[in-house]
């Protein structure tokens, strides 16, 4: 967190206002735990942003973050069986939801953005620690769509010291997925890689372009999207012609956001495996876009895919759609 920003507070609770109390039943069950320990217990750090143009006394932060990190007696178990409960009764309110087990993997599971960077915004990443366990819920706002809270309970056992340790998470502030530009939040810029929220987003020129999104995969692997009316290039249109350097630009999102991808877990295929089918889809539907040297030249760039590629599926997905282009090459 950045400290400029955040108010370490050794305090029982931080109370958070009853209109962006989303999930009855977790917010209860987690304020339930943070008042039954001491202070020396349970340790809350929070981060607050308003919006500038509120002036009133009455006023509510627009973005908040409350965290709690524990350190319990490792026979306190039972209160994070409670807390457990809780948050599985309240997945039906969820858009989406990340659980990972502890010794699974290190690899991200959901990278929150907090607040905008401008005004001392940051991430939080969930899942970069192997020995524990996660458990993460993105809600919608139901008075915003714009934004979204976000649930999250972290704990592993130290078993050197015999403790119960970890910590819960209360998010609240605009989606960057629902944002129409995300240039005013941390992690984010031109020419790179973006995951949060659950959503894969490739930056060329600073402009964001949808690659994969867990909750729409059969909508976001189709070719021909319609994401918006826009024209300014922010987005991939639908289209029934396309233009070679229409044909070009998608070719080379999909291409560097596949080279670019961290290392993902043999049994976590899921971006790879999206790219690659849009890959096959694009080259399938519009290779009459290019002429002999640009398909020649977008050969070369499937080729080095293929090398990329950690099964025979994936060299499939890729043999498909260097067919697709070779095959019409006078």
């Amino acid at each position: 967190m950045r400290t400029a920003k955040i108010l370490a507070v050794m305090m029982l609770c931080a109370a958070v206002p009853a209109a962006t109390n989303a999930q009855s039943t977790l917010t209860s069950v987690m304020d339930d735990f943070v008042k039954s320990h001491s202070n020396k217990e349970v340790k809350t750090a929070t981060y607050l942003e308003y919006d500038e143009n509120d002036s009133s006394d009455t006023r509510k932060p627009s973005t908040f973050h409350y965290e709690y990190d524990f350190n319990l007696p490792a026979t306190d178990n039972k209160k994070i069986d409670k807390l457990i409960n809780a948050f599985n009764k309240d997945t039906d309110k969820a858009y989406n939801v990340y659980t990972r087990n502890a010794g699974i993997s290190d690899m991200s599971l959901a990278n929150i953005a907090v607040g905008e960077k401008n005004k001392g915004g940051y991430n939080v990443n969930f899942g970069k620690h192997k020995e524990r366990n996660y458990m993460v819920m993105l809600v919608r706002d139901k008075q915003n769509k714009m934004k979204r809270y976000v649930y999250a309970i972290v704990w592993y056992n130290d078993t050197a010291d015999n403790r119960l340790c970890g910590s819960l998470h209360k998010i609240y502030g605009p989606d960057p997925n629902k944002q129409g530009s995300r240039n005013g939040y941390s992690g984010y810029g031109p020419d790179n890689i973006v995951y949060s929220d659950g959503e894969v987003t490739i930056y060329k020129n600073g402009k964001p372009a949808v690659i994969y999104s867990p909750g729409n995969m059969e909508n976001l692997i189709d070719d021909e999207i319609e994401t918006d009316s826009m024209s300014d290039g922010n987005r991939i249109y639908k289209r029934s012609l396309m233009s070679s350097d229409e044909f070009i630009r998608r070719f080379g999102i999909i291409h560097d956001a596949f080279m670019n991808l961290p290392p993902q877990p043999d049994n976590e295929n899921g971006y790879e495996n999206a790219l690659l089918n849009k890959m096959v889809n694009l080259c399938d539907k519009h290779f009459s876009a290019l002429d002999n040297t640009e398909r020649k030249a977008c050969l070369k760039c499937l080729a080095e895919m293929r090398q990329r590629c950690k099964n025979k599926y994936q060299e499939g997905l890729i043999d498909i759609a260097r067919k697709r282009l070779r095959g019409y090459i006078d």
